[in-house]
């Protein structure tokens, strides 16, 4: 969203213009979803926490700091609200056979493909999204930023409230571990 657009709608949304807002949620929704969708791991719990980050924002909306981005404020809020769901369902919860199909899709160029591509697609995702879940938290979390939220190593930092050469680090290291835990699979370690 264009910035003067945004600083423009957070600003009527301030005085409680609701309209306002809720042009910023049709904006931030899917963004803030997919987000919720890699880190809860469920999209019903993922639709849960997305719908209480908004209302969140809504009820505070009037002590946004006017001229800063709302997705870095929305995420921290939306982040918060993760957390505590997670820890509402407890850490050791083990992934059932049946949620294969809430795990966050990843995009697969469409074209021509037989029945043996589409079962490597598959497997490949299935192998993907076990690595990423084996991840250490802040990996994940860093990882959902940059390549699933597709936000910029500077939003990256203000939303986590750290330097950007951090950010690039973590990014490396995040990376690195994933890779390591795919390469076993692919024929590569």
């Amino acid at each position: 969203m264009d910035p003067d657009i945004e600083s423009r709608l957070l600003a009527r949304a301030g005085t409680g213009d609701r309209a306002s807002f809720e042009e910023l949620t049709r904006a931030y929704f899917p963004r803030a979803f997919g987000i919720a969708s890699v880190i809860l791991y469920d999209r019903e719990e993922a639709l849960d926490a997305t719908q209480e980050a908004f209302l969140r924002a809504w009820a505070s909306v009037s002590r946004f700091r006017p001229g800063a981005p709302f997705f870095p404020w929305l995420y921290r809020i939306l982040r918060n609200v993760c957390l505590r769901s997670i820890e509402k369902r407890g850490r050791g919860r083990a992934l059932s056979i049946h949620e294969e199909e809430d795990r966050p899709a990843i995009a697969v160029p469409d074209g021509r493909r037989g029945p043996a591509e589409e079962a490597a697609s598959g497997e490949l995702r299935q192998l993907f999204w076990e690595a990423y879940r084996e991840l250490p938290p802040n990996d994940r979390e860093i990882l959902s930023l940059r390549h699933f939220a597709d936000l910029p190593y500077a939003q990256i930092a203000s939303v986590l409230e750290i330097p950007i050469g951090t950010v690039m680090s973590r990014l490396f290291h995040a990376r690195r571990r994933l890779r390591e835990r795919l390469d076993p699979f692919l024929g590569e370690g």
